[in-house]
């Protein structure tokens, strides 16, 4: 049974990052695909009002959040996601190498955008997908994926 939707989870570095550099992909991803039959799962727009001000995102500026809340938000997105799309532009982090090892292994499909073609041989191997914008991503998911889903 195919689902009316898709979840595409926005994978990418949060740490050491202001909120507009953590947050501007992932607004643009989510107006590029408004209109489309998907959900995308953001991980730090729920923490928006903790972040917007801070000038550098660390684990410890998210305040009354626990860590325990973070993450099983984060896996019940992750498990539930069809895609993992992952921005690796600007380099890695923990949390991204984590969400990207998850969804190997639990089979999601997963969409890595980097500038980068000397990446790290687990991202190389696991990753499904390569694309050097996010705009190129984008266009996959509105042709290629999109025409899969029943409405």
């Amino acid at each position: 049974m195919m689902k009316n939707k898709l979840l595409i989870f926005l994978a990418g570095p949060i740490e050491g990052k202001s909120w507009e550099e953590a947050n501007e992909w992932r607004e643009y991803v989510r107006k590029e695909l408004e209109d489309l039959p998907i959900l995308i799962y953001n991980p730090i727009s729920r923490y928006e009002l903790q972040l917007k001000n801070v000038k550098k995102i660390e684990t410890w500026s998210i305040k009354n959040i626990s860590v325990d809340e973070m993450e099983a938000t984060n896996i019940l997105y992750l498990k539930n996601a069809d895609i993992i799309l992952c921005n690796l532009m600007d380099g890695y982090s923990v949390g991204t190498s984590m969400e990207i090892g998850y969804g190997y292994a639990t089979n999601k499909t997963i969409i890595v955008v980097c500038k980068d073609t000397n990446i790290h041989p687990l991202v190389s191997k696991w990753a499904d997908l390569f694309y050097s914008t996010i705009d190129d991503a984008i266009e996959y998911i509105k042709n290629d994926l999109c025409g899969r889903i029943i409405i």
